[in-house]
């Protein structure tokens, strides 16, 4: 009894005390074996009658029969003998084949879900196993580029600074291979790891650039979770393309804000050369061809992508020109859109 009406039938739609009937045993039970619905004019002079509350005179059951399978059956009770008749036989049977296409139609649709969820899981997987590989390939791009300024340390003769650059780049590098193998980290963490990062460039730059890292009040840094490794190759890319070919005065602004209560807002403001003057000097110096993009640009922006597939939901960057009311650029502005992970508890 999965569904009834009658006096076992509370107002919420629960049956009080329902009975269970194995296929084969009872009337309802020998329809749903052989699958051949039965009118039953007296009950008293039929053995296989089960009496379920009190004692009723006549009985229908028809089955429900979807691909030549049964699923269930209909049954109804009377009081009156020879009560039911070929009309309301008809009458059930329709109802069961309704029964039986809404059944299917429902079961259909849920392995489509089922499919789709399955797909959907195939599709996170692969993202989480690219993104892995992503920060795999980050991390050699990072150490190459600052064991290059190691090389030049060592290269000058310059042995006590190459050895307290190495000091400040293996601590660095022990928190970003700490952090590597996470997908998110604390926006606290975060900054801890630029910080170390900013200061071993000034470090390397001779201290010829300052910055500063701020945020906004309704921020709790420890509260905030987003993927690791999220700013540094952007700032990467104000330090070494935007502010180095720029002669004196060379400053840089990180600034954190709540966009929503769920996105966090991750500006990057340098007044270097700006983007085209950056593009034309690497150009000029040969260093790639036009509309080239950096393998760490290249590999941050895969990383953005993947994200936003793998949590729908905003993980983008906009990268514009900062310009004078004449229009003159003044530097370069990239703008972050991070989805904000698990809240610390």
């Amino acid at each position: 009894q999965k569904a009834a009406w009658g006096p076992k039938t509370t107002a919420e739609n629960k049956i009080i005390n329902p009975i269970e009937i194995s296929v084969g045993k009872g009337i309802t039970g020998n329809v749903a074996l052989t699958g051949i619905a039965e009118i039953i004019a007296d009950t008293a002079l039929d053995e296989r009658y089960i009496v379920d509350d009190i004692n009723r005179l006549s009985e229908i059951a028809v089955p429900i029969i979807n691909k030549g399978k049964v699923l269930g059956v209909i049954d109804s009770e009377h009081s009156q003998k020879n009560f039911y008749t070929e009309r309301h036989l008809q009458i059930l049977n329709t109802i069961a084949s309704l029964c039986a296409g809404k059944i299917d139609m429902i079961r259909a649709e849920q392995q489509t879900r089922e499919k789709e969820m399955e797909v959907l899981r195939l599709n996170k997987d692969v993202a989480t196993s690219q993104l892995t590989a992503l920060r795999m390939q980050m991390n050699p791009h990072f150490i190459f580029n600052a064991l290059n300024s190691v090389q030049h340390y060592i290269l000058q003769g310059n042995v006590v600074e190459a050895n307290k650059y190495l000091s400040k780049f293996s601590k660095l590098q022990r928190e970003i291979l700490h952090c590597s193998n996470q997908q998110f980290i604390t926006l606290e963490k975060e900054i801890e790891i630029l910080n170390a990062y900013l200061q071993l460039e000034q470090f390397r730059f001779g201290e010829s650039f300052t910055y500063q890292v701020n945020m906004t009040n309704e921020i709790e840094p420890v509260e905030i979770k987003i993927p690791p490794m999220m700013m540094q190759p952007f700032v990467e890319n104000a330090i070494w393309h935007g502010l180095m070919p720029r002669q004196t005065d060379r400053t840089l602004a990180i600034y954190f804000d709540l966009y929503t209560e769920d996105i966090l807002l991750a500006t990057i403001r340098d007044n270097g050369i700006g983007r085209a003057a950056s593009a034309l000097l690497k150009y000029n110096n040969g260093e790639r061809k036009p509309g080239h993009q950096s393998k760490g640009m290249s590999m941050v922006q895969q990383r953005l992508q993947l994200l936003q597939q793998q949590y729908d939901k905003p993980f983008d960057a906009t990268i514009t020109d900062i310009t004078d009311v004449n229009g003159f650029v003044q530097g370069t502005q990239v703008t972050l859109k991070i989805f904000i992970g698990d809240k610390k508890s």
